[in-house]
């Protein structure tokens, strides 16, 4: 798997990771919202793949003239704005990889015509 395939696997699963940090932090004041979760795992060939999952019903119940067992979102604030820039640094690293990888490819080139 060449360097290109690697840094591009790890730039969808960063932009996964965004994309569901984004909808944590949307609903978190939608009562019942449960935290979505993304696990970057090892590709055999190289690269990354994602799981994407649901934490478990950790919500605490909310009394309200509504609904007397109304759970409120398990969404933690600080977890999700640690998510979001741990995900905007790994996202500009692979984004460095690709392109410096570039740069010398195109030194190379040079050197040999």
């Amino acid at each position: 798997m060449s360097i290109y395939s690697i840094g591009l696997s790890a730039l969808k699963a960063y932009s996964t990771k965004l994309e569901t940090t984004a909808g944590n932090l949307a609903n978190i004041n939608t009562p019942g919202n449960k935290a979505g979760r993304v696990e970057t795992i090892e590709a055999p060939s190289g690269g990354v793949s994602v799981s994407l999952s649901k934490n478990p019903s950790t919500a605490q119940p909310q009394n309200t003239p509504e609904n007397q067992s109304a759970q409120v979102s398990d969404v933690d604030l600080a977890t999700e704005i640690v998510d979001l820039t741990t995900t905007q640094r790994g996202y500009e690293a692979n984004l460095k990889v690709l392109q410096t990888s570039d740069e010398t490819l195109g030194k190379v080139l040079d050197i040999i015509s």
